[in-house]
């Protein structure tokens, strides 16, 4: 009888497809990824979750020490991958509305978090924390490092940005004392 030849599975390497899949994939180039964009940009785990649009707990999970995450949903996996440093140039450049970064940076005050937390966490100095709360707009990358912030604070839903994940996790409470979630 004759055999037949096995053909490999080849791998899945177009973007959409991969986006539209309801796979898994291995989930240790995404965190090579994702670990070489911090590094090179010096941005918070957070901070790339929102700016790839996946749950920031995902990505903790991902460069979280000890036991690690070995697999990945595909759609997670096509945003955190074509998330890279010109993306985030882009998301540098891109103006937005300040409004929701002001409410946000407000809530972080009346919060007890300092200035120099809140400018380390935004990348602005005093006059930049200044400037931004008179302003009619503000850089969308800015914007996505507040609402990361209130994330980090312990802030959820329209605050966080993970107001439409479905898993939300806040590694810890910089500020005083907690506040009630509530949205726009």
């Amino acid at each position: 009888m004759p055999s037949t030849p096995h053909t490999a599975a080849r791998p899945l390497t177009d973007l959409s497809a991969l986006a539209l899949s309801t796979s898994w994939v291995d989930s240790a180039p995404f965190r090579t990824h994702l670990g070489r964009l911090v590094v090179d940009t010096g941005e918070t785990p957070r901070v790339l979750a929102l700016a790839a649009g996946v749950a920031p707990g995902t990505v903790h999970t991902l460069l979280a020490a000890g036991p690690r995450r070995r697999r990945l949903r595909a759609r997670d996996a096509a945003r955190v991958f074509a998330l890279d440093r010109v993306r985030l140039a882009e998301l540098a450049a891109t103006p937005v509305a300040a409004h929701s970064t002001q409410r946000r940076v407000g809530a972080l005050e009346s919060l007890g978090c300092t200035p120099g937390w809140l400018g380390a966490y935004l990348r602005l100095d005093a006059e930049g924390i200044d400037r931004l709360m008179s302003a009619d707009w503000c850089s969308a990358l800015v914007a996505l490092r507040a609402a990361a912030a209130c994330g980090t604070a312990g802030l959820s839903g329209w605050w966080s940005g993970d107001g439409w994940f479905d898993d939300v996790r806040a590694p810890g409470r910089p500020c005083a004392t907690p506040m009630r979630d509530w949205a726009a």
